[in-house]
């Protein structure tokens, strides 16, 4: 299985609950769904951070997603990482991150929420549907920026 090309091994991941700082197998955040999809889909390490609830949970992700080794890139790729605002709150520190996949020329992204735990939709709708708003695109070091 080539998973940039096969999307199929994200059903085992749909449906798994959130939980605050949790990294898989059982339960994920955010953060822990990248850092699994990544390691045991993508073979590329992404180092463990514990994300404080709050104020300070917004700064670690804005703070580690923008860092080395990743760069911004001008538009969703598959399997690159979208980070995430929230309009109400202050919209220049992401504090949500999720993984592209474009299996079939449609943005989706797979990430980890509360209450519905692990779930996939499109890019278009996480606006009305989460309340958020897309922060940037970024890749790893490790892959193509397109």
């Amino acid at each position: 299985m080539n998973p940039y090309n096969d999307t199929s091994w994200i059903l085992n991941y749909l449906g798994k609950p959130f939980q605050a700082c949790a990294h898989g197998p059982d339960a994920y955040d955010c953060w822990g769904l990248l850092r699994d999809v990544y390691k045991n889909i993508f073979n590329i390490h992404i180092p463990y951070i514990t994300i404080p609830p709050q104020h300070q949970r917004s700064k670690r992700i804005a703070s580690a997603a923008q860092s080395q080794p990743w760069a911004p890139s001008p538009q969703p790729q598959h399997a690159h990482v979208a980070l995430f605002t929230k309009p109400q709150k202050n919209k220049k520190i992401p504090e949500h991150i999720g993984i592209i996949l474009i299996p079939n020329s449609v943005p989706l992204i797979l990430h980890a929420v509360f209450p519905q735990g692990v779930v996939c939709e499109p890019l278009e709708r996480i606006s009305s549907s989460r309340g958020l708003s897309v922060y940037g695109f970024f890749h790893h070091s490790s892959q193509a920026s397109s």
